[in-house]
């Protein structure tokens, strides 16, 4: 195993650092760097804005077809918005969510921080309290699905909070 990159400007077409060396050097410039790092990644995204798109679809769309708690996790977002937007009220959705479409609003309702309302939905995200992404199989997900998993979040605080379970639902 070769331990230098490839630099075809030096003499002996080796990389001056080690590969470990060369991650290190770069983590500590990172961590050094967090507004730079932050800045440079942050224009190269809007630089490639269709590449990323193009990206994610492709990636999105083999995880569903690769992965069944992802393409279930995806179909029971799905069903979420729609019957919060009125477009379906299945039984089934009805069934998971564990009450009717009025009741699981004003749960969301009574949640909502200041600021909050239905006219500014997009700016707070509709979010599940222990992510569907923990469950390990489909029972687990179908009773992460339950409206009482569910709470209106900021945007940004649920981009931060990502994929992560609280402590204080464990």
């Amino acid at each position: 195993m070769n331990q230098f990159n490839k630099r075809t400007s030096a003499k002996d077409k080796k990389d001056s650092y080690c590969k470990i060396c060369k991650e290190m050097t770069d983590k500590l410039w990172r961590m050094g760097n967090k507004e730079k790092k932050a800045f440079s990644d942050k224009r190269w995204r809007q630089n490639n804005k269709t590449r990323l798109t193009v990206y994610f679809t492709e990636y999105r769309r083999e995880r569903r077809r690769t992965d069944i708690m992802t393409k279930l996790r995806d179909n029971l977002r799905r069903r979420l918005h729609k019957a919060l937007k009125g477009k379906a009220k299945s039984q089934r959705t009805m069934q998971l969510l564990g009450a009717s479409i009025e009741t699981v609003l004003s749960h969301i309702e009574n949640l909502f921080l200041i600021g909050m309302s239905w006219e500014n939905y997009g700016k707070w995200h509709l979010d599940h309290k222990i992510p569907l992404a923990s469950a390990k199989n489909t029972e687990e997900l179908e009773k992460l699905f339950h409206y009482s998993n569910l709470q209106p979040l900021w945007a940004i605080d649920n981009i931060k909070k990502s994929d992560i379970v609280p402590q204080h639902n464990l």
